[in-house]
């Protein structure tokens, strides 16, 4: 059974998400009444990133004349500008280079953030998410194509999958 996770327009739409990264689609179309109220954009990849305030649209614009589109700096800047923890957001940024990263990468989803990590680096990915957005929601992870779930600030349970998760990929690899 797959459960009912907050997703990200909704975290976004409640000001739980910071920013909101979307391309147009037909979901997005029922959604763009209420988010164009929102200080928005479209980036150089036809995508509508929306922003909880105009300081915020404001300082993303600075900042892209500092730096390459799609360059490593840009992905950091886009991942920690959407919410994910910054441990996530330098996985992925490595993960963009060297693909021997694929076998530790993990799917992390919480309060409509949804990110890759490394399985390596969870606990400390999880900590992170729990305390900044602090809702009493399962952790849900996406391990080889099946969803894992954690209950709301249950470390030993965490640790518990983690391990499993490790033996796993050890066994695997």
């Amino acid at each position: 059974m797959v459960k009912k996770m907050m997703v990200d327009h909704e975290a976004f739409l409640k000001g739980i998400k910071p920013a909101l990264y979307r391309a147009y689609n037909q979901g997005l179309a029922e959604l763009f009444p209420i988010l164009k109220e929102y200080p928005h954009l479209r980036d150089h990849t036809g995508r509508f990133l929306f922003f909880q305030s105009k300081e915020k649209k404001q300082e993303y614009v600075d900042n892209l004349r500092q730096i390459n589109l799609n360059s490593p700096e840009y992905h950091k800047m886009l991942g920690l500008l959407l919410g994910y923890p910054p441990k996530a957001v330098d996985f992925y940024v490595r993960k963009c280079t060297d693909r021997s990263l694929t076998e530790v990468s993990i799917g992390l989803g919480y309060s409509g953030v949804r990110c890759v990590c490394d399985v390596r680096e969870l606990i400390k990915n999880t900590i992170w998410l729990w305390d900044t957005y602090q809702l009493d929601e399962e952790l849900r992870l996406m391990v080889e194509g099946e969803f894992i779930y954690v209950s709301y600030r249950n470390m030993e349970e965490l640790k518990n999958v983690q391990a499993s998760i490790l033996q796993r990929i050890t066994v695997t690899a």
